[in-house]
């Protein structure tokens, strides 16, 4: 098996002081790649913090025999415009919610579709995003967990989790994406609170996300094993 995504891949983050400044800092062996050795499997993780979607598939690459070499990839999407903001920013800078729907949605098909190419399966997993679910199945992409968030929250996703570039903080936009954006940032305000907030009780968000609110914790990510296990 070979897995692919961002930091929500890699495993549990806990956060450290670096210079003064709190920083995250990943937990060793608490990634699904872990459990899923636990169960068996022979994992090998190119999961990085801070990658786009491309940036993992491009990862396969030092696999020149991919197909041979792996029987399944599995991979935890992270946000489609992380790929134009890295590479053109500037060009494809929308200033309306139209331009930002259109810019998302184009990014989003040309990605999955170099997903369905690929030689070797591919399993998906929405983590930052929910997965395309309609996409995936014109495109026959197999999915293993459409959306990881709401599974451990048993609640809708707050749109915050799917636009993790924060450049748009910078932008000379118009009030119709402004206020998209500025409700995002205050949805991930909250889930943030619920997580860090005590209760006599455990919540949900208690029991499967980490200390900094937003990545899931090892706990998520057994979970995760035991449903992707399932399915190979």
């Amino acid at each position: 098996l070979c897995v692919l995504g961002d930091s929500w891949a890699c495993g549990e983050w806990a956060v450290e002081k670096r210079g003064g400044r709190p920083r995250p800092k990943l937990v060793p062996d608490t990634g699904f790649d872990h459990y899923l050795r636990q169960q068996g499997h022979r994992v090998t993780s190119v999961a990085e913090g801070g990658t786009s979607n491309l940036e993992q598939l491009q990862r396969l690459t030092q696999f020149p025999r991919a197909q041979h070499t792996f029987d399944q990839v599995i991979m935890v999407l992270t946000d489609p415009l992380r790929d134009v903001f890295n590479d053109r920013f500037d060009q494809a800078r929308p200033h309306t919610w139209q331009d930002y729907r259109e810019l998302y949605d184009q990014a989003e098909q040309d990605q999955y579709r170099q997903i369905s190419q690929l030689t070797v399966p591919v399993l998906l997993v929405g983590g930052c995003v929910r997965v395309n679910t309609g996409l995936a199945h014109e495109l026959g992409i197999p999915v293993a967990q459409p959306d990881w968030f709401t599974d451990l929250t048993g609640r809708p996703r707050p749109y915050c989790l799917e636009i993790i570039c924060r450049a748009w903080y910078h932008w000379s936009c118009d009030t119709s994406l402004l206020e998209y954006l500025e409700e995002q940032h205050e949805q991930e305000r909250q889930h943030i609170q619920r997580t860090r907030q005590w209760r006599p009780e455990p919540t949900r968000e208690h029991l499967y996300f980490g200390i900094d609110g937003v990545h899931p914790n090892r706990r998520a990510h057994e979970r995760l094993a035991q449903q992707i296990g399932s399915q190979l």
